[in-house]
């Protein structure tokens, strides 16, 4: 396809990393604002600075390995390892996040699916 295929393809990735941007800011909405993201696909790794509700300072959140699956037309996210610069939340990651399905909404998913 040549330049205009890699421009196609540049700006078709650049609007599904932007949905998947907003995917995780809207599942972190609730504790707090997301500042920056780093998504690399090819190694499995999401790296992304989160400023807690309440909180003066941010955090360093790594996510080490994540899975996309579908199930029934839905799709899901699983987080095999993760860790934050505050030992607390990587505590709380391993108890409730870690190794458990996490639901795409559908507005989401096909974003999710070619970035992840």
């Amino acid at each position: 396809m040549g330049i205009l295929g890699d421009a196609f393809r540049g700006a078709k990735s650049a609007g599904a990393g932007f949905a998947a941007k907003q995917f995780i800011r809207s599942y972190l909405a609730k504790y707090g604002e997301l500042l920056d993201l780093d998504i690399n696909s090819s190694s499995r790794n999401i790296l992304f600075h989160f400023l807690p509700k309440g909180e003066k300072d941010n955090v360093l959140i790594k996510i080490l390995g994540y899975e996309v699956t579908t199930q029934r037309a839905k799709t899901f996210v699983t987080i095999q390892r993760m860790e934050a610069s505050r030992e607390w939340i990587s505590l709380l990651a391993q108890d409730f996040v870690v190794g458990r399905k996490i639901e795409v909404p559908e507005q989401y998913a096909a974003a999710i699916k070619m970035v992840l």
